[in-house]
């Protein structure tokens, strides 16, 4: 079975600088891959959890990024949702 995530992602503060939080809704309990990604498609962090049903909200630390594009992947079974995100200090 494929778990989706039921609602778009949101992802605050955009630009951001020492930090980003994202919040998302899923249908099941589920091991979601979350990676930042810079625009050469090079990953700068990744991190594998299980995350659980219902609305769910991290914080990625973004102390040793330097400024610039980024792409926040989220990759579950079956789905990848990307989201564009400005670095700034």
């Amino acid at each position: 079975f494929n778990n989706k995530i039921n609602s778009s992602i949101n992802c605050f503060p955009n630009p951001a600088s020492s930090f980003v939080n994202l919040e998302f809704s899923l249908e099941n309990n589920s091991k979601l891959d979350i990676c930042l990604v810079d625009n050469l498609g090079k990953l700068v962090f990744s991190n594998s959890s299980l995350f659980n049903s219902g609305v769910n909200r991290i914080t990625l630390p973004l102390d040793n990024v330097s400024k610039g594009i980024y792409y926040i992947e989220i990759k579950g079974k079956g789905f990848v949702e990307r989201l564009k995100l400005d670095i700034v200090y």
